[in-house]
């Protein structure tokens, strides 16, 4: 048992329907229990002795835990662009529900409340590759999203309690589901899908445009867990679609020895060809860690906007969605196809879809599967350099 699994077990063992005075009272009191000790393990049991903890950590990940299990998100209020009480923090506390700006605004109060120093904390306001309103472009959208930073003993951390309190589906519902990967995220992993107006608070050292970010792949935080990387530019899942001029096609991915990718390829009304699609794999050369993936699909018979899924999971564990291909599929005329053409005898083809969490399947063999794919918002975006290489650095004083 780690310190957070600790800490997050306090927070959750708060009261409910208790005024905010009463929740940072109790939150406030349990700070001393962590502050000035550390954790050692064994086997078995996790004991504490003497030594410093900084008080910052635990206050912040306290507040993080009881926000992301207590507040949800308001879709109604998003969807009607209804701003009115989008900061009052008694509003919030009283509906239990907000969007990005409540969550940051009150992750910020209850920090303060419960005795961080209001300098070590931070409103930050930026643009992510989130959910977006019907017709809405994300390149001519800005400052649509906010989440916070911390400063601690190893210096400022990225934290976003609106993604890690749910995720929200294209059908406009939220759906509850806490998420680990925004506390403390990496700086070079978090650019993927949050890049805020002033450029001190990315907290690393890296030169892109924002032409690159916005063509950058959008990916889940199940990506970073199981270390997938891209072979290329032209294998990562950015915003624009990929034009598909062949009836063929492959994109390269590399894994851990451990990991399992499967896929599930829809056309424009949700079909699923699901004998369309193969993956291979073979290890990787030099330098690079892990073993190569080739996915390859069979575009015959499609055409117009198309989309591939992309599952990865341990074996015989649940696979997630980590990220989607957006595609345009538009073959030149062929008098004769080849029949007897085939994909090789050594791949792994014809794999079943494993239902994740958030994805709704439906089986039934005369319509194929619909697939119900979640938006981005909670995103979901390592071990790939994809641009935005550099050295992580602090916010000078």
């Amino acid at each position: 048992m780690n310190i957070n699994t600790l800490i997050d077990q306090v927070a959750l063992d708060c009261k409910k329907n208790i005024s905010f005075d009463e929740v940072i009272k109790y939150l406030k009191s349990k700070v001393p229990i962590f502050t000035n000790c550390s954790r050692q393990h064994d086997s078995k049991v996790t004991t504490f002795k003497k030594s410093k903890l900084e008080s910052n950590y635990v206050i912040a990940r306290l507040v993080f835990r009881w926000i992301a299990d207590n507040i949800s998100y308001d879709v109604k209020a998003w969807l009607a662009n209804d701003f009115t009480n989008a900061t009052d923090i008694d509003h919030i506390f009283k509906t239990k529900m907000t969007f990005c700006a409540g969550y940051a605004t009150l992750f910020e109060k209850m920090c303060v409340d419960c005795g961080m120093d209001p300098k070590d904390v931070v409103y930050i306001c930026g643009t992510s590759k989130g959910a977006k309103k019907k017709g809405e472009k994300i390149e001519n959208t800005k400052s649509n999203h906010a989440w916070n930073a911390v400063k601690m003993e190893c210096g400022w951390q990225l934290i976003d309690t609106t993604w890690a309190s749910g995720q929200l589906f294209k059908r406009q519902q939220f759906c509850k589901k806490f998420s680990e990967f925004w506390f403390c995220s990496p700086p070079d992993q978090f650019v993927f899908s949050h890049i805020p107006d002033e450029k001190e608070w990315l907290l690393f050292d890296g030169e892109f445009t924002l032409e690159q970010w916005y063509r950058a792949p959008k990916v889940t935080d199940y990506f970073f867990r199981h270390e997938i990387g891209f072979i290329d530019e032209a294998s990562s899942p950015g915003i624009e679609r990929i034009e598909i001029k062949e009836r063929f096609h492959c994109f390269s991915l590399v894994i851990t020895d451990d990991t399992i990718i499967i896929l599930n390829l829809l056309d424009g009304n949700d079909r699923c060809y699901h004998d369309k699609t193969c993956v291979t794999s073979e290890p990787s050369e030099g330098d690079m860690k892990g073993r190569l993936v080739i996915l390859s699909c069979d575009f015959s018979d499609l055409s117009g906007h198309c989309k591939l899924n992309v599952f990865a999971g341990k074996i015989n564990a649940k696979k997630k969605h980590i990220f989607t291909y957006k595609l345009n599929v538009d073959l030149p005329v062929e008098e004769e196809i080849d029949d007897l053409e085939t994909w090789p005898v050594d791949c792994v083809g014809h794999m079943d879809i494993i239902e994740p969490d958030e994805v709704a399947i439906n089986t039934e063999p005369s319509k194929g599967f619909s697939f119900s794919e979640p938006s981005d918002e909670f995103n979901f975006t390592e071990t790939i350099d994809f641009n935005f290489t550099g050295i992580k650095k602090d916010v000078p004083e």
